[in-house]
């Protein structure tokens, strides 16, 4: 697949208004409606991403001299095959990455606590939550960004797990059943062993042992 080119027009769309879809080929964009904006494209050789390998392009919308960053589309390997796509709202010099969609199907969402934050260099947007709804799970996230610590996992059955610690040391500490039954855990991450287990009707539940191996002592 050749390079991207460096300048162009590309069709008009609305990125707001489109389903992405990821191919070998690139990105796809399929209308669901019929609005229309004029996008201008930009190829930047290389990526923030530090990888020799990637390059990016990037989309504004918006008459001469008030252009504002819609998406960048960022590929990577030696056939340029689309990696992730990044969208932005907000006025030109003062856009923010609200979300990033990743040719895995993941998608992350970010939320900025001074919208009218001036870019760049650096905007503030945090991380706030990874959805795979290919596996039914939505990663919440917090903390400010660069530090962002996962504290939830929401399951499309109803349940909910809960975490503790730092980035990338988070624990799990507590299970929400759909059904309103709990189940408490203790340990380091990936380590995590079940000591008690709280019933819908109140009785509970202790055990002891190793992740995996854990055994009841105790009943209340």
């Amino acid at each position: 697949q050749a390079r991207p080119t460096a300048w162009g027009y590309d069709d008009f769309i609305n990125i707001e208004t489109h389903q992405v879809e990821f191919s070998a080929m690139g990105a796809i964009f399929r209308s669901r409606t019929t609005g229309r904006m004029a996008l201008f494209q930009q190829f930047k050789g290389g990526c923030a991403c530090g990888s020799s390998d990637c390059c990016s392009r990037s989309f504004f919308a918006g008459a001469k001299g008030h252009e504002r960053l819609v998406y960048d589309i960022h590929y990577s390997g030696e056939g340029f095959e689309v990696a992730y796509i990044q969208f932005y709202r907000g006025t030109k010099g003062r856009e923010r990455l609200v979300r990033s969609i990743f040719a895995d199907g993941h998608v992350c969402f970010y939320e900025s606590k001074d919208p009218e934050l001036v870019r760049p260099p650096n905007g503030d947007e945090q991380l706030v939550c990874k959805e795979y709804s290919y596996i039914g799970e939505r990663h919440i996230y917090n903390g400010p960004r660069g530090s962002e610590r996962k504290v939830r996992i929401d399951f499309d059955d109803g349940d909910k797990q809960f975490y503790e610690g730092e980035m990338h040391h988070e624990r799990l500490v507590r299970l929400e059943c759909a059904n309103g039954q709990k189940q408490f855990y203790e340990g380091p991450k990936d380590q995590e062993r079940e000591v008690c287990v709280e019933f819908t009707n109140g009785d509970r539940s202790y055990y002891e042992g190793p992740k995996g191996r854990e055994w009841q002592v105790r009943c209340e």
